[in-house]
C-alpha cells in the first residue's frame, strides 16, 4: 500500500483518500503508529490532534458519544450540526475579517485558498468559480465544446452535470453504470462515440473514483477530452490524473464546503487554466478589470466571503475525511450479517473513496420505499436518496426529444433499490448505532 512505503520511506502523508483509508484501519487496530503528515492547511487540525496524543477513537468520537447514549432520532442532514464548535468560531472570526475589510467579492482569500487547494491536490492551477455548475460549464467553453459537440455522462448524476452541457450547447449522451460502482462504465463508451464526441465526463459519483485508467485510454485512442465531474470527492486520491480538467464543488452539503455555493476548476494546463479565469470574470484579462481579451465571459468567479469561508474550514478537512471513512468502516462491517443474508448491499471500504455519501442497496423481497418509511415511521431514523430522478427520467421536453430511446437497465436497476444512510461530519457513534438497529429490525 502507498501508505505503508510511506512509513517505512518516511514520507509526510498528503492526507488523501489513500492515507485516510489506512488510517482507519490503524484506529480500528488501536495501535497507531508514530506518523509523519505534511504541513499542509488541510491537515492542521489532524496534526494538533496526533502531537497532544489523542489520534484516538475515544478522542474524535468521545464516550457521551458511545453506546450509553441512546439517540431518540437521527435526521439525514441537520443543517444546524454542520460544524464542530471549533469550526464555527474559526469561520465567524474569518467572516469579520472581511466585514470589516468590505472586500466582500474581490480580495484576498481568494487567491489564498486557491493556492492552499493547489498545493493539496497536486495540481498547478485552480481556478475558484462560484458554484460547481458554473466550474463545468467554463471548462466546456474553454475546449471550445458547445453546438454540434456529443459529451458522453451518466444519467445518475445531480442535475446540474447535464445542465453545464446543455449551457454550452452541447448534446448529453447517457452511459450506462458499473452496478458495483454507480459510476459509468467504460466497457460501454467505444459504442456511443461518434464524430461529434468530443468529451466523457466521468462522475465520481458518491465520492468513489471512477475508472479513470480505462476511460482515459479510450479517449487518448479516440482523441476526446476528459473532464472529471470531481463535484462529491475532493480529496480524492489522483484527483485530475487522467483528465484534462477536473471540476470540484464547495457546496456546504459535500464533503467539504464553504458556506454557500462554490466550486473550482483544477489542471495542470496553463493555457487552459488562463482561459477559465478569463471566462469565469467577464473575460478579464486576469488581475485587470474591465480589459477584456476574451470575447465574452461569465460572472461566476468565487466571491472573496465565501473563499474566506473555505479558507477557514480547510485546516479541519483531513480530521473531519477520517471521522467520516471511518464511519463508512463501521457501517460496512456492521452490516456484514444483513449481506451475507442477501437482503442488503453496501460498498467496498477502500481507499478511492472520501465517502461524501453512504450508499446501500435494499435487495431481496424488501420494497426500498417501504424499508424508507418503516426505517423513519418507527425508528425515526431519516433516510434519502440520491438522486431521485435519472437525467432521461426528468419531465422534461428532452424525455422525448433527446431521451425517449434511451435505455440504461444498470442504472435503472440500481435506481429502484437505492437509499443512501446518515453520514457526515458530526455524526455520532451512537446515532450511527441507532441506524444500525433500525436495519437490522426493519430487513431482519
Amino acid at each position: 500500500m502507498v501508505i505503508m512505503q510511506n512509513l517505512l520511506e518516511k514520507t509526510p502523508l498528503v492526507g488523501h483518500s489513500q492515507d485516510i483509508y489506512q488510517l482507519v484501519q490503524y484506529l480500528e487496530d488501536g495501535k497507531m503508529p508514530e506518523l509523519q503528515f505534511e504541513d499542509n492547511m488541510a491537515n492542521r487540525k489532524l496534526i494538533e490532534v496526533q502531537k497532544s496524543g489523542d489520534l484516538q477513537l475515544k478522542t474524535i468520537f468521545p464516550d457521551k458519544y458511545l453506546d450509553q447514549e441512546f439517540c431518540q432520532s437521527v435526521p439525514f442532514l441537520p443543517q444546524q450540526r454542520l460544524l464542530s464548535e471549533e469550526e464555527y468560531d474559526r469561520i465567524s472570526d474569518i467572516m469579520q475579517t472581511v466585514l470589516k475589510s468590505g472586500q466582500f467579492t474581490s480580495g484576498p482569500f481568494i487567491e489564498l485558498f486557491a493556492k492552499e487547494v493547489a498545493s493539496f491536490t497536486r495540481r498547478r492551477h485552480v481556478v475558484l468559480t462560484a458554484s460547481g455548475t458554473m466550474a463545468l460549464l467554463i471548462a466546456l467553453c474553454a475546449m471550445e465544446i458547445g453546438p454540434d459537440a456529443e459529451v458522453i455522462m451518466p444519467a445518475n448524476s445531480f442535475a446540474a452535470t447535464e445542465n453545464a452541457v446543455l449551457a454550452a450547447g452541447a448534446t448529453p449522451v447517457l452511459i450506462d453504470i458499473n452496478p458495483n460502482t454507480y459510476n459509468l462504465d467504460p466497457k460501454q463508451i467505444e459504442a456511443l462515440i461518434t464524430p461529434r464526441t468530443r468529451a466523457i465526463i466521468p462522475v465520481h459519483l458518491y465520492g468513489n473514483l471512477a475508472d479513470i485508467d480505462q476511460i482515459w485510454d479510450i479517449a487518448n485512442q479516440y482523441k476526446i477530452e476528459v473532464i472529471a465531474d470531481a463535484a462529491q470527492s475532493f480529496g480524492i486520491s489522483r484527483l485530475g490524473e487522467k483528465s484534462t480538467m477536473s471540476i470540484l464543488s464547495f457546496n456546504p452539503f459535500k464533503n467539504f464546503g464553504a458556506c454557500g455555493k462554490g466550486g473550482a476548476i483544477v489542471t495542470d494546463d496553463e493555457v487552459l487554466a488562463n482561459l477559465c479565469h478569463q471566462l469565469s470574470y467577464h473575460g478579464f484579462a486576469r488581475g485587470q478589470k474591465n480589459v477584456k481579451v476574451a470575447s465574452y465571459g461569465y460572472n461566476a468567479r468565487m466571491d472573496n466571503f465565501q473563499a474566506a469561508t473555505a479558507f477557514a474550514r480547510f485546516p479541519f478537512f483531513t480530521y473531519n475525511a477520517l471521522k467520516r471513512s471511518y464511519l463508512a468502516y463501521r457501517y460496512i462491517r456492521k452490516l456484514k450479517f444483513l449481506v451475507e443474508k442477501g437482503v442488503l448491499a453496501v460498498p467496498d471500504f477502500h481507499g478511492n473513496h472520501t465517502w461524501h455519501l453512504f450508499t446501500v442497496r435494499i435487495l431481496g423481497n424488501f420494497d426500498k420505499r417501504k424499508v424508507q418509511k418503516k426505517l423513519f415511521e418507527q425508528f425515526q431514523v431519516e433516510t434519502s436518496h440520491y438522486y431521485p430522478i435519472l437525467t432521461h427520467h426528468q419531465n422534461t421536453v428532452l424525455k422525448k426529444t433527446l431521451f425517449s430511446n434511451v435505455y440504461l437497465p444498470n442504472t435503472e436497476a440500481a435506481h429502484k433499490s437505492l437509499l443512501h444512510l446518515p453520514l457526515h461530519n458530526q455524526l455520532t457513534l451512537s446515532e450511527q448505532n441507532r441506524v444500525l438497529e433500525a436495519l437490522y429490525a426493519v430487513l431482519n
